[in-house]
């Protein structure tokens, strides 16, 4: 359930390309670009020829094969000081006049039907080709020779060069640079390249090998709507075709001529004077919640209305006023004027000056509206990355699920299947394991407690206090009741919602009426016509999350005062976080790996595990650990009887009932599920820790040598298998994988260890056993962090460097309509966030690779204050004011060590406040688990922060980092306190 883990910031990152890429054979190349006919594309192909004379007539019949028309052929590596440059019939040709090498030359065929212009540049250690498509489009070809290399004078004169073509709406950068950039690659300038190309907005359109192994031949691209990249399955030369094709068509998305118009006002006053009184007379809850339900749906359904947008009011954007758009109507009509009298000069004047006055007007209008939009949601960090992904063009918008409506005869029936599916999903796998083991006994697993839990009712202060904590702007369910109608009424209804909530809890009843969900398909990706597509998005009652909070402080009180939940679940619980699970797992494999332990890390998938959560098992597990009497009996009743709608557009499903799972969007859903979960992260296993997020479970299991850590790992991942069928959820075998942990290559296993994950109860006991076994990684994403099986983190940090990298197009685009306050909150918002995610963690990598990291940060800092790219890296932190990536490490790690307890220590080295962790290798130095110490120390040692409390710690420490230099930040990390 990874949702829960990553913010929807890295999620987004992820998901944000410039291009859609494949590596195909040539047959199926034409089937991948749309067709010419409805869209306007520019389509450009690139080959490294590796002589043009030798292979031009193979490359024709390759032309032939791919059936596509390409605007733009490059053709580089073209050895021009022997070439004869042959034509292309319907193109023009152009080529490099400057070679160095015997192997240079660039030859570029533009279709005749073209209007571009194609000059050459002069690029330091490079051939180049700059073609220029309308003002709008602009094609740089090069090919840099493998004998360079430095490429500080290449990227040098390649800034000189991209820095005018900003302007341009599409920058295509290709040819064979040498410079390899597949993900996870060891070329040492490829770090540097990307994110010099980043910073011009340019990112890798794919990262396919072209030759041998080697992503060599590029694609980099700057451009608002996605393209399609084809790396061809071609053997012309040694190097792969790449094809290019960009959508020269502006996004149109149909605006709506309609607009549903809430009388907010209406409503308040018509619900001031509704006469509620029945509701208190009521002794049952059904009856009060049907009451107020059906009372104020009446009162916003009567206060709704669905109104046309005349046309003459009809905004394309916000910014766009209707004074707006009388100049350019008058700018139109100029201009239509002027084309009927081309000679006119005086005409010609006045337009032009109107036309520049109209398009300074139009952006002026454009930045002072993004500006309030920033002011106004300066706190929301959510809000902000909205409105910025809207500036900048990298707003997915999400097509309603239309194509479910015709998955069988009518509309109805369609939608109905869809429900069906979804509220199955669940019941369907915990039946496979019933039937699988027709002989288990699901049980609790837990011990009877002796303590019970009390339900106190609630005053209409705790329920005021709720109703103000609702979210804004969130949608309302199957009511039509949003939270800001009950926010903007709350004086009122406040008696009534505590009246309902207090009869619930006294009666055992939750209400019928708070149990309905409004479900919404969302395409994850595939076939948009199969359900199995798409991902429900459940919406309940907003009054339902009042009794639920009400609830689950209650609950929540309980198993704390108890100590009920295990101390190896770190989800959905106050005060413990992602970092803590994500560093408690690494510590422990720091421990392991000093002392020369073998450990081996199992990641378990659980399939649905949300919505397989059997009602009477959890049921069972809550009266055994003391809830019971009224507590029991309002619990049962929200997990029973549950119905959920399906809506697609304005269709909507009947209702189907939920027999499984708890509650998706729910408040008491995550602690009704850690409960279900509990016992399985109490398991008590031999030589193995386990480490659980909600359903994101890790074991690390670990022994004196291999043979004896597989033989724990099995043992291991028997007993959880054995629980999991007992509590009939199905672990995902394909998608657990098994990592070996260890200092380097040499110490790994010399056979891979052979894991089963017996999906049949008892089956481990048969020699015949064909069980799957369990897929090993060199590494694994968990909790959002790449954990590699040598915890150098590399790997998390090369993913890191290419999300950082992405914000620079988007850094780009923003400076030009916010200010510098704006932008450094948003450079806190976006990119110090991704930086500070467990950022103890892995902060302690090797310089060498940090580094890299920085140099991201750095560029982003430019971009951001407009700073030329080499601009010197200790004026910008000063300028910028902001902390390096090592710095903010260094002060995160002083600051966890800080909020911990510890005892001062009583040694003759009063300095030393916490004693050290002792090591037996530079591997464990480099972890947390030595460095926090170390740090700590020697920065009390400085300013006696220990004395502090957390904030004053923190500006302390903040201020003296930001006076550090580069060297003098390094160097603590290098310090034995």
């Amino acid at each position: 359930m990874a949702n829960h883990v990553m913010n929807t910031l890295e999620l987004e990152l992820d998901a944000y390309h410039v291009s859609k890429s494949y590596k195909i054979p040539v047959s199926e190349c034409s089937s991948k670009i749309q067709a010419q006919s409805t869209q306007k594309h520019l389509t450009i192909l690139h080959l490294n020829i590796r002589s043009l004379n030798k292979n031009f007539d193979n490359f024709l019949a390759f032309l032939h094969l791919i059936k596509i028309d390409c605007d733009i052929v490059v053709l580089t590596e073209c050895w021009l000081r022997t070439a004869v440059i042959p034509s292309l019939n319907g193109y023009n040709v152009h080529s490099t006049k400057n070679t160095k090498n015997q192997n240079d030359g660039i030859v570029m065929y533009t279709k005749s039907s073209l209007h571009c212009t194609v000059l050459e540049p002069e690029i330091v250690d490079s051939n180049c080709l700059l073609c220029k498509v309308d003002n709008s489009v602009a094609v740089v070809a090069l090919y840099r020779s493998p004998s360079y290399n430095y490429i500080d004078n290449f990227l040098n004169s390649l800034d000189t060069l991209l820095l005018p073509l900003a302007k341009f709406h599409h920058v295509a950068l290709v040819g064979d640079i040498n410079i390899d950039i597949k993900l996870n690659n060891k070329d040492r300038h490829s770090h540097e390249y990307l994110t010099f190309a980043a910073s011009h907005g340019l990112l890798p359109a794919h990262r396919y090998p072209t030759r041998v192994n080697n992503c060599l031949d590029h694609v980099l691209l700057k451009t608002k709507q996605p393209g399609t990249t084809i790396v061809i399955d071609s053997p012309i030369t040694d190097h792969l075709p790449v094809l290019l094709s960009i959508n020269l068509n502006k996004p149109k998305l149909k605006p709506s001529h309609t607009t549903k118009i809430v009388d907010i006002s209406s409503i308040q006053k018509d619900i001031e004077s509704t006469d509620f009184s029945e509701i208190l007379l009521a002794n049952d809850a059904n009856i009060a919640a049907d009451t107020l339900t059906s009372l104020l749906s009446h009162i916003i359904g009567k206060h709704t209305r669905v109104s046309k947008i005349q046309k003459k009011n009809r905004n394309i954007k916000p910014w766009i006023t209707p004074g707006l758009l009388r100049c350019i109507r008058n700018r139109d009509k100029m201009h239509l004027s002027l084309r009927s009298q081309p000679e006119n000069a005086i005409l010609k004047v006045t337009y032009s000056r109107y036309r520049n006055f109209c398009n300074l007007l139009l952006r002026k209008l454009k930045i002072l509206y993004e500006k309030s939009e920033f002011k106004k949601r300066k706190n929301n960090s959510k809000a902000t990355w909205d409105l910025i992904k809207s500036i900048t063009y990298t707003k997915s918008v999400l097509s309603p699920p239309n194509e479910l409506l015709h998955i069988d005869t009518d509309e109805i029936k369609s939608v109905n299947g869809v429900n069906s599916y979804f509220v199955s999903l669940g019941k369907n796998l915990a039946t496979k394991v019933q039937q699988q083991n027709p002989n288990i006994t699901t049980n609790s697993g837990l011990d009877r407690i002796s303590n019970s839990m009390c339900v106190l009712e609630a005053d209409d202060s705790e329920v005021e206090r709720i109703i103000s904590n609702l979210k804004s702007g969130s949608t309302a369910g199957v009511d039509g009741i949003s939270g800001n109608i009950l926010k903007l009424t709350r004086q009122v209804l406040v008696p009534y919602i505590t009246h309902i909530c207090n009869l619930a809890i006294s009666t055992g009843v939750f209400p019928d009426a708070f149990k309905t969900a409004l479900v919404h398909p969302i395409h994850k990706g595939g076939d948009r016509g199969s359900v199995s597509n798409y991902r429900p998005i459940s919406i309940l009652p907003t009054i339902s999350k009042i009794l639920e909070k009400i609830l689950n402080s209650r609950l929540l009180s309980y198993l704390q005062a108890n100590n009920l939940l295990s101390a190896n679940q770190y989800g959905f619980r106050a005060g413990i976080a992602t970092e803590d699970a994500v560093l408690a797992f690494a510590e422990k494999v720091t421990k392991l790996m000093d002392s020369k332990r073998r450990c081996v890390g199992i990641f378990l998938d659980i399939s649905k595990a949300f919505d397989t959560v059997s009602v009477p098992i959890l049921l069972s597990k809550l009266e055994r650990m003391g809830i019971r009497g009224i507590a029991l009996d309002i619990l049962s009743s929200y997990l029973e009887n549950r119905h959920q709608h399906v809506k697609i557009g304005e269709v909507m499903s009947d209702k189907a009932r939920i027999e499984y799972g708890v509650p998706q969007g729910s408040i008491l859903g995550p602690t009704l599920f850690l409960i279900y979960i509990n016992d399985l992260c109490s398991l008590s296993l031999t030589n193995c820790s386990m480490f659980t997020y909600a359903d994101d479970t890790a074991l690390l299991i670990h022994g004196k040598d291999w043979s004896e850590t597989g033989k724990y790992a099995q043992i291991a991942l028997d007993a959880v298998m054995d629980w999991l069928t007992r509590n009939l959820l199905t672990l995902n075998a394909e998608k657990t994988k098994l990592v070996e942990f260890s200092i380097s290559n040499q110490s790994q296993p010399s056979t891979s260890l052979f894991i089963q994950a017996h999906t049949s109860h008892g089956r481990q006991m048969h020699s015949s056993c064909t069980c799957p076994p369990l897929t090993i990684t060199s590494n694994i994403k968990y909790l959002g962090i790449l954990i590699d099986n040598h915890l150098n983190w590399y790997s998390h940090i090369d993913n890191l460097i290419a999300r950082t990298r992405k914000l620079l197009s988007i850094f780009k685009k923003l400076r030009c309509s916010a200010d510098t306050d704006t932008l450094k909150l948003v450079y806190f918002s976006l990119c110090q966030s991704l930086l500070l995610y467990c950022l103890p963690a892995w902060g302690g990598a090797c310089k060498s690779h940090f580094l890299k990291l920085e140099r991201a940060q750095r560029a982003v800092l430019k971009v951001m204050l407009c700073k030329s790219f080499r601009y010197p890296t200790m004026e910008l932190y000063r300028d910028s004011k902001v902390l390096s990536v090592r710095g903010l490490y260094v002060l995160q790690c002083v600051l966890r060590r800080h909020r911990l307890p510890f005892q001062i220590s009583t040694k003759r080295r009063a300095d030393i406040v916490i004693p050290p962790v002792r090591h037996k290798t530079a591997f464990a130095k480099r972890q947390f688990t030595y460095l926090s110490y170390s740090l700590y120390n020697q920065i009390n040692k400085l300013l006696q922060v220990h004395k502090l409390n957390y904030h004053q710690c923190k500006d302390m420490v903040k201020v003296w980092l930001m006076k550090q230099s580069y060297d003098e930040t390094e160097k603590l990390l290098l310090t034995q306190s």
